[in-house]
């Protein structure tokens, strides 16, 4: 009963983990979003682009993150 129990809490605490990295994905995609759009005013530039598409790419990272 004991592994059984131990492997039941591997899994659960692997869960919290993947969570919590899909969390932090989508946090630092809101983070490349915002400081793409406070660059607007002076015009779009390389790093702009750069911070639109790793925004993006991150935000639509986080749903295969979840669903694992």
């Amino acid at each position: 009963m004991k592994g059984k129990d131990k492997q039941t809490n591997v899994h659960s605490t692997l869960y919290y983990l993947l969570i919590a990295a899909a969390i932090t994905t989508g946090i630092a995609g809101i983070l490349h979003l915002r400081l793409f759009f406070s660059g607007l005013d002076r015009g779009i530039n390389d790093i702009g682009i750069f911070f639109l598409i790793s925004g993006l790419l991150q935000l639509f990272w986080v749903i295969p993150m979840i669903r694992h």
